[in-house]
């Protein structure tokens, strides 16, 4: 579970931003939203709140930046606050495992100009532990790797000629992964955590690339709840000029390749607002479409053929149902976009619901303000302001003194927590 996280001087937020997963022990409310690790509680939602522009989809984008320096060693573009290009970027998570073990993990790099490359500043991997003083694993800058593995601190000689490559990356390559070595267990363990367990979506066309079968026909049972027309979605075969359309895609053809060699799982191609799934059964390719079945219509339909915010709301369903997430942190930029807000609503308390026994956190950006009011509780509520300096700043609703939670929607519409446009007024 995510228990800390910050990033500074990235995009629009030139110093450090940060979300704190602890629970404010003022709040006695929806304990469901809480997970227990003894003494310490941890939040399993947060809503961001602020105007367009404000550095929203910036924080989000910052995961998404952190996985990718982090899994493949390269960098998004013009990451930096503007003029502060020459000056390190910051990321830092704290973060507990599946087997309940605590780590911070951080690094600041520099990216080199005109490239996706970059220089590393400092790297830090700490042990954590609730009840007594946090262990020092790695530190670039300390010069430290606590172990007593030889073949380990060789592999460390080797990385310290390198500048632009994370610590966490290269020892996790397959050729320095050491056996019966527990610290090269734990690098490979915060490294796959991060990974694998973060999931992020800035956009529709992310949360296309995440859907599998599983998840999709796990959805079945909500569609009619939400009255989105659908009754049931399924895979079904397509005709044989369809396939021939597919494999003769330069776009999609080394899908079908990689599809026929081991190991032989399932691919899924998002092609012109189709969704299809493609296995490998004994050697024979089959491939079938993901479609809908329609209340009052005896045909199916596409999933390109849905509107904007079925389609939103179906792979929202998918992705956020999915038993396969229950461990796994959630981050999604504007989660009503397309959608009926009031739909939305109640896809959040179900997420809630399916996971209130679970590890399961759901991060999400907003504009719609009553689910500060029906949904979360005080502590899960962020805010995002744009100073005039035009960076970004994020601070909770627990920074406010709160007399009662029945204004606090109709105050944050006023501006007395700031992260609203004052529409109008020019500068």
């Amino acid at each position: 579970m995510l228990i800390r996280y910050s990033v500074s001087n990235f995009r629009s937020y030139k110093n450090e931003a940060i979300l704190d997963f602890i629970t404010n022990s003022k709040i006695s409310t929806n304990k469901s939203h809480e997970y227990r690790f003894g003494r310490l509680s941890v939040l399993k939602n947060i809503g961001i709140f602020g105007s367009n522009a404000y550095g929203k989809s910036n924080l989000i984008k910052s995961i998404q930046a952190m996985q990718l320096i982090i899994s493949r060693n390269v960098t998004p573009e013009n990451f930096s606050f503007v003029g502060q290009e020459d000056i390190p970027t910051t990321f830092r998570i704290l973060f507990s495992t599946e087997d309940n073990e605590f780590y911070e993990y951080s690094f600041s790099i520099v990216r080199i100009p005109n490239s996706v490359c970059f220089n590393v500043v400092d790297e830090e991997l700490y042990i954590q532990h609730v009840t007594r003083p946090a262990e020092l694993l790695y530190s670039k800058s300390k010069n430290v790797l606590k172990t007593k593995n030889s073949t380990l601190k060789i592999f460390l000689e080797g990385y310290k000629k390198l500048d632009s490559q994370l610590f966490l990356n290269y020892i996790n390559a397959a050729e320095r992964r050491i056996d019966d070595c527990e610290e090269s267990e734990i690098f490979f363990k915060v490294f796959k955590y991060l990974y694998e367990n973060i999931i992020a979506f800035s956009d529709e066309r992310q949360l296309m690339y995440m859907l599998r079968k599983e998840s999709i026909l796990s959805v079945n049972e909500y569609l009619n709840k939400y009255d989105i027309g659908i009754k049931k979605s399924k895979f079904i075969e397509i005709s044989e000029n369809e396939s021939i359309g597919l494999l003769n895609d330069p776009l999609t053809k080394n899908i079908f390749l990689e599809a026929q060699k081991p190991p032989y799982i399932s691919r899924y191609i998002c092609d012109k607002g189709n969704i299809y799934n493609i296995e490998n059964n004994n050697g024979k390719i089959e491939i079938k479409k993901l479609m809908f079945e329609h209340q009052g219509f005896n045909r199916n339909f596409s999933y390109g053929y849905e509107s904007e915010g079925t389609k939103r709301i179906f792979t929202l369903l998918a992705t956020l149902m999915n038993d396969a997430n229950k461990n796994k942190i959630i981050f999604i930029d504007e989660i009503e976009r397309s959608a009926y807000p009031e739909i939305i609503t109640e896809i959040i308390k179900d997420f809630q619901e399916k996971f209130k026994d679970e590890k399961a956190q759901l991060v999400f950006s907003t504009h719609h303000t009553p689910l500060i009011k029906y949904v979360l509780r005080n502590d899960e509520v962020y805010f995002i302001d744009k100073l005039p300096t035009g960076s970004s700043t994020i601070y909770p609703l627990t920074d406010f003194k709160i007399l009662t939670r029945d204004n606090v929607e109709k105050n944050f519409k006023n501006g007395l927590y700031g992260g609203v446009p004052n529409i109008g007024v020019t500068c």
